[in-house]
């Protein structure tokens, strides 16, 4: 492996466990209720990826989105049922072109856990 690699492979692994690492207790304990929206990947003029972070058992796992903040609708993530996993995500498509999109993640029993509103804008059609 290149040095390069070797580089960025080591900064990713810092970064993760960094990350985990904010979502525990200083008693030691996962905290089971956290659900983080991140940034949108792969926008294109009518699709796009969502992505997020939650705790540990919470299932199950949906992304709100809308073009407000009232979203209106809803697609599960991948990973849904999965208690272990911290990152999901959801790929959308069928979206309109040059639109600016509200989402979040929700989470949990009662999808009562819930991470900050994102925005994203899908590409202008060529």
């Amino acid at each position: 492996m290149g040095r390069r690699f070797k580089f960025w492979f080591l900064i990713s692994i810092v970064i993760t466990a960094s990350y985990i690492v904010s979502c525990i207790n200083l008693d030691g304990d996962p905290n089971p209720n956290f659900v983080t929206t991140e940034a949108a990947t792969n926008v294109t003029d009518s699709s796009a990826t969502l992505n997020g972070m939650k705790g540990l058992g919470l299932i199950p796992a949906v992304f709100e989105y809308g073009m407000t903040t009232s979203y209106g609708d809803t697609v599960k993530t991948f990973k849904n049922d999965t208690f272990y996993d911290l990152g999901v995500s959801a790929k959308l498509n069928g979206l309109t072109p040059a639109s600016t999109y509200h989402y979040r993640l929700k989470a949990g029993p009662d999808l009562k856990y819930y991470g900050s509103d994102m925005i994203f804008t899908t590409k202008s059609p060529v």
